[in-house]
């Protein structure tokens, strides 16, 4: 308890920070659209390959080639924000199956765009104004300016993809922001992490939290934002995730948007997780049986959230996967049915080849027949019946001249 104390104590709040909740979400997201879809709220549109589920907003599945994105429908100048100050903390999860192979990241970006623009920047068009915090996975150190975990982009909607991405990189190397899933000691309610941007007259600040502990490392970066002074009140929030070659699962928790930078509210907040994440209490301790009751209750409540919320990622994996499964399935099955339609295309062509051949064959060979009947026919047709007439001939004289004698012998002549 005293190292949750110690947290509390970590900040003296100047102004009271107020959480903008036109601007932030968390789970969990209970909002049902009119047509059976769950949303983040009113306030936020998402799109790409990103699905709500309750607990978490997916971004990209464990696949290929995949780009979600959540975007604000309001501008930071439209809440109750009244100077250049402001504290953002965006909770994630990074995980995927691939122990040594994985990529690419998350981006938070901070623009004067009144909606999500696709593009070649982690999901993001590079013609932005404002700035952006990148969390990129993969280690490309061939890239001109090296690798940075943590890469800090700024804009004033004059530099490209290859500006941005190619040039001089800034930001910092952070460890721990990505989980191996097939890792015993990953669990989807345990396993997220979060990073803070502190603004505050133009300069912004970035910290992280890689296991969401409730403690900050100190500065992963700072930078003075060159853009006009009061850009950020038609500057809206929006995250995307993507993925290239390679693959990981990028998962959104919650956004929370405060007025002002860290005060003694936010320590609160970075207390009472430090504080969930401490060992339970250890009931023999207790005396009254009140205490042990309320404790037990707490305990098994505690365990049931946790179960559901794994449950839940488990079962978003699985149905990925399966649907994933089915579409191979159904692709397969296109192919194996274009091969069978070739190969009977293949086959009756053969068999059409070998019939007309046998056809042309025969009709040959009976030609060839008819032929020679025709010509032993026009040979010696004519013998035959000359030879017949002279038979008959001599038949019919032999007749008459029997008759003849007949007669004579009668004496009738």
């Amino acid at each position: 308890m005293k190292r949750v104390l110690s947290l509390l104590l970590l900040t003296v709040a100047i102004a009271k920070a107020t959480l903008l909740p036109s601007i932030s979400f968390e789970k969990p997201f209970d909002q049902i659209s009119a047509d059976g879809v769950r949303e983040i709220s009113d306030d936020f549109t998402f799109g790409g390959h990103a699905q709500v589920n309750r607990h978490f907003v997916r971004l990209t599945t464990d696949r290929q080639s995949k780009r979600g994105y959540i975007w604000s429908k309001n501008t930071l100048g439209s809440t109750q924000l009244s100077r250049a100050e402001f504290t953002i903390i965006l909770t994630f999860r990074i995980s995927g199956q691939a122990e040594r192979w994985y990529g690419d990241g998350i981006g938070l970006w901070i623009t004067t765009e009144p909606r999500h623009v696709d593009g070649a920047n982690h999901g993001f068009t590079d013609k932005f104004t404002g700035f952006g915090v990148v969390i990129d996975t993969f280690v490309n150190m061939e890239q001109r300016g090296g690798h940075k975990d943590v890469l800090f982009l700024t804009n004033d909607g004059t530099k490209s993809v290859d500006d941005l991405l190619h040039g001089e990189k800034k930001g910092c190397d952070a460890k721990g922001l990505r989980y191996h899933e097939r890792n015993a000691n990953f669990s989807p309610s345990l396993s997220m992490s979060r990073m803070k941007i502190q603004f505050i007259n133009n300069r912004v600040t970035i910290q992280l939290d890689p296991t969401d502990s409730g403690v900050w490392s100190p500065a992963c970066h700072s930078d003075v934002v060159d853009l006009t002074s009061n850009w950020y009140s038609q500057a809206t929030i929006g995250i995307t995730g993507s993925t290239g070659s390679l693959a990981d699962t990028h998962d959104i928790i919650g956004l929370q948007v405060y007025d002002t930078v860290d005060d003694q509210d936010i320590a609160a907040e970075d207390a009472k997780i430090f504080e969930d994440r401490l060992p339970a209490q250890a009931i023999e301790n207790l005396d009254d049986i009140s205490q042990v009751n309320s404790a037990k209750v707490k305990r098994l409540q505690k365990q049931y959230n946790r179960m559901i919320e794994d449950f839940e990622h488990e079962f978003a994996a699985l149905k990925e996967e399966t649907s994933n499964t089915i579409a191979k399935l159904r692709k397969q099955e296109q192919e194996d049915s274009r091969r069978i339609a070739e190969l009977e295309a293949w086959v009756n062509g053969r068999v059409n080849e070998k019939v007309d051949s046998k056809v042309k064959e025969i009709e040959a060979n009976v030609d060839n027949k008819l032929d020679e009947k025709l010509s032993t026919a026009s040979s010696s047709g004519w013998k035959m019946p000359f030879f017949l007439l002279l038979l008959g001939l001599a038949g019919a004289a032999a007749f008459t001249y029997k008759k003849y004698q007949e007669l004579r012998k009668s004496h009738l002549l």
